[in-house]
């Protein structure tokens, strides 16, 4: 090779060094400065770890640089999450072939001040339609959206990225009062009956109750569901397929046992219970839970969280009884013979204006309680147990102790003594 010859790293080497690069850190952005090369290669990276935030006002000013300076940048927009608001103002007609460009977005967030199509701009609902058939959306998120009786409107929306859609969260969506208007009916191009979204693999409905939910949509292929339970009797839609592997419910103790249906044997099932209170509560909605579950011979992990909520200076500790009835439930489960690990978490979390009367020796104290009341359990090794004590401070949660078995962790905010080392070696003296 003539000496002097520039010598150039092979295009594919560049790809796998970039690769290696975290695409949030400074170094991907600097390394797009090298040539022009580097550049093509590194915009991608750069782009697949930023969400591109459009919020009412900044909308505008925000896709005008894109639009008409830098329209070769659209094609690297990955993620996207898009809210409105009625003082937001005039909205241009290139709003939509802007969105057009969009052909690598992969994740769509509406968020609020989006109701449904017909109560935004028409150049801003077009342009939404636009982004819903983009050709490689694989997450769409859909907050407080109004539905309409027939449904039609979200139908349509849900139609337009079916092929590719893996992850779909609906929240907060309820029924619209009146039909879709002129400028939502624009937009509806003959929405099919039913939409087969065949590439979904997760879904997450949080506080989402419609009547035509259940007949509207096939998912046979979903894999995870997670369910945020309204406050009506709430029923497993029919077209979640048997095959689901992981169930998720989230929900208050006071709120109805969601329905789960007769065909479901999930490998997972995860149960998140919070409130302000007793614990009895807490383990009377698990065990209905429990009860509804079509096949719990077919569970092989269980994962329990209990997020209990203190408004008052005493300290809402579980008892020893608590455990105690939290053992006998496990155990039914354990029984079926299936069941290889639980994951339990309580976490105390105190209201920023309360004072918790807490002191040094309360962690090993409430160590002692779990140990000795779910002894049997940590003894075959299937329970995994975390606890943790926090509570709000300056619109942040400062954690003041945990604790996690099998390993005794020191307290944030205490000192561990021998007398609270020796708690744990002698749970007698535990206070239940």
């Amino acid at each position: 090779m003539a000496q002097g010859k520039e010598q150039k790293l092979p295009i594919e080497l560049i790809h796998h060094i970039i690769s290696l690069v975290d695409g949030r850190s400074n170094l991907a952005a600097c390394s797009r400065l090298v040539c022009r090369d580097w550049s093509e290669v590194c915009r991608p990276y750069i782009f697949d770890n930023y969400t591109i935030f459009l919020k009412g006002d900044n909308i505008v000013s925000r896709l005008l640089f894109l639009h008409f300076t830098t329209p070769h940048l659209s094609e690297y927009i990955a993620h996207v999450d898009l809210a409105w608001n009625t003082s937001a103002g005039f909205l241009p007609d290139w709003i939509p072939k802007c969105f057009r460009r969009f052909k690598n977005l992969r994740s769509l967030y509406l968020d609020e001040g989006i109701t449904s199509l017909s109560s935004i701009p028409l150049p801003l609902a077009l342009g939404i339609t636009s982004l819903l058939s983009a050709p490689r959306i694989k997450e769409l998120s859909i907050l407080e959206w109004a539905i309409a009786e027939d449904s039609s409107e979200l139908v349509a929306m849900l139609a337009s990225c079916c092929k590719t859609l893996e992850r779909l969260m609906l929240q907060g969506t309820y029924v619209c009062d009146t039909p879709t208007n002129s400028v939502g009916s624009a937009l509806i191009t003959a929405p099919p009956s039913i939409v087969f979204m065949e590439a979904l693999r997760s879904l997450e409905l949080f506080q989402t109750c419609h009547p035509t939910l259940d007949t509207c949509l096939r998912c046979p292929k979903l894999e995870s569901l997670e369910i945020r339970t309204p406050t009506v009797i709430w029923q497993l839609p029919t077209w979640v397929p048997d095959g689901l592997q992981e169930l998720s419910i989230y929900s208050t103790a006071r709120r109805f046992v969601p329905n789960l249906g007769k065909i479901i044997h999930p490998a997972l099932l995860a149960i998140r219970v919070s409130g302000y209170y007793p614990y009895p509560m807490f383990t009377s909605w698990i065990q209905e839970c429990i009860n509804l579950l079509p096949f719990p011979d077919r569970l092989r992990r269980f994962k329990i969280h209990i997020g209990q909520l203190g408004i008052w200076s005493e300290v809402p500790y579980p008892q020893l009884s608590d455990y105690g009835v939290l053992l006998r439930i496990l155990q039914q489960l354990l029984a079926h013979g299936s069941l290889e690990r639980i994951d339990l978490k309580i976490v105390i979390t105190m209201e920023a204006h309360t004072r918790p009367a807490w002191e040094a020796g309360d962690q090993a104290r409430e160590a002692s309680k779990l140990l000795v009341g779910l002894a049997p359990l940590l003894e075959a090794k299937v329970l995994h147990a975390v606890f943790i004590f926090q509570r709000w401070r300056n619109m942040d949660l400062e954690v003041l102790w945990s604790w996690s078995e099998p390993y005794f962790k020191a307290p944030r905010k205490c000192v561990v003594t021998d007398s609270i080392q020796q708690g744990l070696k002698h749970p007698s003296s535990a206070n239940d």
